[in-house]
């Protein structure tokens, strides 16, 4: 094999993994806006990551808007954990959003051990806010 040919192979092959990275920044560029905008910063480095792992960006930046929007603070860390272990991240947003309107006292870790148990943590706020103690 010639020189040339090396080169040429080469060449394509780095441009197809420079194409690659083009590609999964402007999918997480849009959210990286998003996020921004509302209020809700998330970095790229920390969205590209999240493609990397293959979690859904999309969701994490959508549940973290919805959270910070309804004053709660939570991290991106926190829902892509509990996204990771196989939780539904916007129940759980869910749940502690209406915890909070309603006054109970439910913390992300609470509704996250609900929520993977299999039951989902937003019942079990209507249940609290239906029969008060």
């Amino acid at each position: 094999m010639s020189i040339q040919i090396i080169l040429v192979i080469a060449g394509v092959l780095g441009a197809l993994v420079l194409l690659g990275m083009v590609f999964t920044l402007f999918r997480v560029f849009n959210l990286f806006i998003q996020a921004s905008m509302s209020g809700a910063p998330v970095g790229l480095l920390e969205l590209m990551g999240m493609q990397l792992r293959r979690v859904n960006p999309q969701t994490i930046v959508y549940a973290r808007i919805k959270a910070v929007k309804a004053g709660l603070d939570l991290t991106t860390t926190q829902l892509e954990t509990h996204h990771l272990a196989g939780g539904d991240v916007h129940a759980v947003v869910d749940a502690l959003i209406a915890a909070e309107a309603a006054g109970l006292s439910l913390d992300f870790s609470s509704a996250s051990e609900v929520n993977l148990t299999g039951d989902d943590p937003r019942e079990l706020v209507a249940a609290a806010k239906a029969n008060p103690a």
